[in-house]
């Protein structure tokens, strides 16, 4: 169940980063919803190395440098989003 939800947030990323509004609206409340969960800052690092892993192995040589590239790029803005409330709550 958890990693449909990832692919979900995924795809949802994916279709929303041509509307930066709706991008940070989603992802910060996944963020504060993370948050209550007790889903730490730490953690998604872990998480991204692994879905990358995850990818690099599901899908060979069809993943290259280039897809991997997008998708660290992906992942770094959701996780930037995810965290504002923590980064403006710790200054």
């Amino acid at each position: 169940m958890q990693g449909k939800m990832v692919i979900q947030a995924l795809v949802i990323g994916i279709k929303s980063l041509n509307n930066p509004g709706d991008f940070k609206t989603i992802f910060e409340s996944l963020g504060r919803r993370h948050s209550v969960y007790g889903v730490k800052s730490e953690f998604y690092p872990l998480i991204g190395e692994a879905l990358i892993d995850t990818c690099r192995t599901s899908f060979g040589n069809s993943f290259d440098a280039e897809t991997e590239k997008e998708l660290t790029g992906l992942l770094e803005k959701i996780v930037d989003a995810m965290l504002v409330d923590s980064k403006s709550t710790a200054n």
